[in-house]
């Protein structure tokens, strides 16, 4: 597809890529793939709605390649943990703070 992924021998899962970080210094360490985040973060009856205009007939391949694609968040020190407070890490306080 011509997007080499150049760490993927060097940290082939996201467990290796979250201690990348934390071998490196940095106190805390937060990961999730691109399909985690479309399972928890979007509304799934948009979702819906989207797949039944765009005839996507490849979602096997297209959840493989997002398998690939991820958020990592990572600070150092602890007065800088603010940045792990985004709901993409805590979809349930989102829910929460909804109601």
């Amino acid at each position: 597809r011509g997007c080499p992924l150049l760490s993927v021998y060097d940290y082939p899962s996201m467990e290796a890529q979250k201690e990348r970080f934390l071998a490196r210094g940095w106190s805390r360490c937060q990961v999730k793939d691109m399909n985690e985040i479309y399972r928890s973060h979007l509304d799934q009856s948009e979702v819906e709605r989207i797949h039944k205009l765009e005839l996507m007939d490849e979602f096997e391949e297209w959840h493989l390649i997002q398998g690939h694609y991820f958020v990592l968040t990572a600070s150092r020190p602890e007065e800088c943990s603010w940045v792990h407070n985004f709901n993409i890490f805590n979809p349930k306080t989102e829910a929460a703070e909804e109601n």
